[in-house]
């Protein structure tokens, strides 16, 4: 988005970069079950915020996707889908209780019509924004799934909160080859983000930043 928004004649160095959104909720996170096994649990991939076909077209699609691998479980309004198994509606929920907190999974960050890509409007908006429901699922101590070219790729993968994929179609390989080791690592420093965003330390050192620009 800096970028962009420097590309466009907006002076960079009256910007300051915030990173996550924060989440402030209040209550704890239990830990991630020492007795689960990321091979033997069945594996759930949250969507929240607006499923409407608009917005979230893929969905229509996710069919096209099922493994005894992993499942979907979705979150939110608009939703005009079938639900199966493998597809699950849970409705809607107050945004300051969310009741991701189950399981062993991910958080999709995913938008637009395809399953190839985040294509349309709302996709291709997904390669300037940061996603607040990016931390919606780190605030509920989840990892995180997101698209290659989405602008907030390069930070999900440097800080190890996730992974990232060119199309949905990668699923089942790249979660088929994450060792149990390999995720409760990933969970483990999505926790630690999450416990941040919780406490507003993002929004904190964006404003000690912006006074000591000015000081």
């Amino acid at each position: 988005m800096k970028e962009f928004l420097v590309d466009h004649g907006l002076n960079g160095n009256t910007i300051i970069e915030l990173g996550f959104f924060d989440y402030l909720v209040d209550e704890g996170l239990p830990d991630l079950d020492p007795s689960a096994s990321f091979d033997a649990m069945d594996k759930r991939i949250v969507i929240a915020g607006n499923l409407s076909p608009v917005k979230a077209g893929y969905l229509s699609h996710l069919s096209e996707l099922e493994s005894d691998m992993f499942g979907f479980d979705l979150y939110g309004v608009g939703y005009e889908g079938e639900q199966t198994e493998f597809c699950r509606y849970m409705g809607s929920f107050d945004p300051d209780t969310p009741p991701l907190l189950q399981g062993i999974g991910f958080g999709l960050v995913w938008d637009g019509d395809s399953l190839d890509g985040c294509e349309g409007v709302y996709g291709e908006y997904l390669r300037f924004n940061n996603p607040h429901k990016l931390s919606l699922y780190l605030a509920c101590g989840l990892p995180v799934i997101v698209w290659k070219e989405a602008a907030v790729c390069e930070m999900v993968e440097e800080l190890g909160v996730g992974l990232s994929v060119s199309s949905l179609r990668e699923l089942s390989s790249v979660m088929g080859g994450l060792s149990d080791s390999e995720y409760r690592a990933m969970a483990a420093r999505a926790a630690q983000i999450g416990r941040a965003l919780r406490a507003g330390s993002y929004t904190a050192d964006a404003l000690e930043k912006a006074v000591l620009s000015i000081a």
